[in-house]
């Protein structure tokens, strides 16, 4: 992982790499839309690690259910796979190795041309993302795992605003760069000699020869986690409660609907938001009936 020299000023205090944070991150989850982002790059984890997020869109892990929890979580993987994604007004420019005319010396021999990869941005905190060869790992036995995480919550075990790591994408690869101004450059090299700069190959010693104004440039590293499923304890059809729907209010022994005036719209998304067993209990309904497990698509 390459920082410039602005990261490692202003990460003194942390703010400034929590901000470039939620930006990779939003913007990563608002397009790929069923997963979140891992920060930091790199950072370990695994299936059935739980936590909450921070800024919205940033998971913290605290621990994993298996050890903290005694939650068993068997694991079953899938096909290989890649995800790509860069923000408007983003440019690749990829230069095969081979020779070419010498500008400086007219009419002379042709000089050699490394390979090379220039990535250019034209607004301030673009992304560009790139997780090549990416498996799939994904908890076996969710139905298990999500019974018992709901028994935890109804014993007030288990925090509301807990998240868990139900699927992950561990990449042969990772490139992540974000833009710091509207003029933006990364090129990429190899160390040894390659026919053109592909980001899938990891072993080719890739790296960022030049740099200009840019947050964060990682570049083709191997065995990251870069992308994470989440699930969460929520209220079964919040939705529909919300915009006028009475399936839950029904369920919940509210006689109360939108239509009334006794019950604002704000009321009522605050009580099917609530993230406690007590919202059953006060209705004489299970946690069950009233909640469940869902992935956090979303937010």
């Amino acid at each position: 992982m390459y920082l410039t020299h602005v990261q490692h000023e202003q990460n003194k205090n942390g703010g400034f790499m929590t901000a470039i944070a939620t930006i990779y991150a939003q913007i990563l989850h608002e397009n790929l839309k069923m997963v979140f982002a891992t920060w930091p790059l790199g950072a370990p984890v695994q299936l059935g690690d739980y936590g909450k997020m921070q800024h919205g869109y940033l998971f913290s892990r605290l621990g994993n259910i298996g050890s903290d929890y005694g939650i068993k979580v068997t694991e079953k993987s899938g096909v290989e796979t890649s995800w790509k994604y860069k923000s408007s007004k983003t440019d690749e420019v990829n230069i095969k190795a081979g020779s070419n005319v010498n500008p400086n010396v007219p009419g002379g021999p042709p000089i050699a041309v490394k390979a090379n990869l220039t990535i250019s941005f034209k607004r301030e905190n673009a992304v560009y993302f790139n997780a090549a060869k990416c498996t799939y790992y994904g908890i076996d036995n969710q139905i298990a795992v999500n019974k018992r995480v709901l028994e935890l919550f109804g014993q007030e075990q288990w925090d509301g605003d807990y998240v868990v790591v139900t699927s992950l994408f561990k990449a042969g690869a990772t490139t992540a760069i974000i833009s710091s101004s509207n003029n933006s450059a990364v090129t990429i090299e190899a160390s040894g000699d390659v026919p053109n700069i592909d980001l899938a190959d990891a072993s080719a010693g890739l790296f960022a020869s030049s740099e200009k104004n840019v947050s964060l440039t990682v570049v083709a590293e191997s065995g990251f986690v870069p992308l994470l499923g989440l699930a969460k304890v929520v209220p079964k059809d919040w939705l529909n409660a919300i915009f006028g729907g009475e399936r839950i209010l029904e369920s919940m022994g509210v006689a109360k609907t939108l239509s009334s005036v006794e019950l604002t719209t704000q009321e009522l998304s605050g009580m099917v938001e609530t993230k406690t067993p007590k919202l059953a209990k006060d209705t004489g309904k299970s946690v069950e009936d009233v909640y469940e497990v869902r992935p956090l698509q979303y937010l």
